[in-house]
């Protein structure tokens, strides 16, 4: 046991009971309960089945990098995440000049990812609304968003929907996507970033998304490491003097080699060297 909490690896048996309530959150698709915490299957985001689409049209939506030149149609998407609170915004240039903008809260529960992803949603949306465009650049400083977005497996329904509103307009409109570096005084930029930062202000909820896969993932590691406190603190027969050392568990190493034989009395140090 004080070997465990030295090297900061959780007991095997907590380990199996995080990796099989994931499995069955999230792909077998069952409500569960562990260490008294409810969880229900319906509230985490579920995978789209990857055999639902032909292979031949299950392509990616590819993007370059270039620099905004305030010329022609330019929108600019962005999402953030402050105090816990998550917006996503759109802006739309002409000639460098502001004429739309939208912007929205997500849940709490949502993700920066998912939000810069529904400020691309937001984006597509506005563009297919337009009657007539020769070219529309779109910026995005999201390397991740873009890359899932390139990405022909990826199975996530958000990415799913915004690829398949970004091939309409693609098509519709003559839309080009585009990597810009954040923070770095492009003028669009920043304005998308303000506006997503002011939609975290909003008084209500606007668009609600199921919870990542990775918030649920944390919520189960933070639960199974306080299985694992709760288990090290009432165990007063078994690392008393490590327990001493080392209160609280956690998953990073604290001491190895010699030092960890000294404080479990395991190895070459005999009983009088103490």
């Amino acid at each position: 046991m004080s070997l465990q909490v030295l090297a900061g690896v959780p007991p095997l048996d907590q380990r199996a009971i995080e990796t099989y309530a994931s499995f069955l959150v999230l792909s077998a698709q069952q409500d569960i309960t562990v260490y008294s915490e409810d969880f229900r299957w319906e509230d985490y985001v579920q995978m789209e089945s990857p055999y639902l689409t032909h292979p031949a049209v299950n392509d990616g939506i590819g993007f370059d990098w270039k620099e905004p030149r305030g010329v022609g149609l330019e929108v600019f998407t962005d999402g953030s995440g402050i105090n816990d609170k998550i917006g996503a915004a759109m802006v739309v240039l002409y000639f460098g000049q502001l004429i739309h903008c939208k912007r929205v809260r997500l849940g709490d529960n949502c993700t920066v990812y998912q939000a810069k992803l529904v400020g691309l949603k937001l984006e597509a949306e506005f563009i297919l609304t337009l009657t007539t465009t020769r070219r529309v650049n779109v910026y995005c400083d999201s390397r991740s968003a873009l890359q899932s977005l390139a990405d022909p497996t990826n199975t996530h329904p958000l990415v799913g929907e915004v690829k398949r509103l970004l091939k309409r307009e693609r098509s519709e409109r003559g839309v080009f996507l585009h990597w810009v570096k954040a923070h770095v005084g492009y003028h669009g930029n920043e304005l998308a970033d303000g506006k997503a930062k002011a939609a975290t202000d909003s008084p209500s909820v606007s668009v609600d998304l199921p919870v990542s896969s990775s918030r649920f993932k944390c919520k189960l590691k933070s639960i199974m490491i306080q299985a694992w406190q709760d288990h090290w603190d009432f165990s007063p027969n078994k690392g008393k003097f490590t327990s001493s050392i080392i209160p609280n568990v956690a998953l990073k190493i604290h001491f190895w080699g010699e030092m960890a034989e000294l404080f479990t009395g395991h190895g070459r140090f005999p009983a009088h060297f103490y």
